[in-house]
């Protein structure tokens, strides 16, 4: 799973648009669909602050869980 996959996956936990994620966070419109291997530390910093139970090494890694569900979306 793709960092992009797991992004979209996160909004499809929190029921919410990409275009309503992006501008509640602040990024730039097609943000999500943008989306690389990594996403760089000043839009990183945004979306913590916004969504502070998303886990960011998950996000980034997926080196902690095989398959993303809720609980595991969340800080420990």
């Amino acid at each position: 799973m793709t960092t992009k996959q797991r992004l979209i996956s996160f909004l499809a936990y929190l029921k919410i648009s990409q275009g309503k994620f992006e501008k509640k966070v602040g990024l730039s419109t097609g943000f999500v669909n943008n989306v690389g291997d990594s996403i760089r530390t000043a839009s990183l910093d945004k979306i913590k602050s916004v969504y502070p139970e998303l886990n960011t090494a998950w996000l980034l890694t997926c080196l902690l869980y095989t398959s993303p569900s809720p609980r595991d979306m969340r800080r420990s």
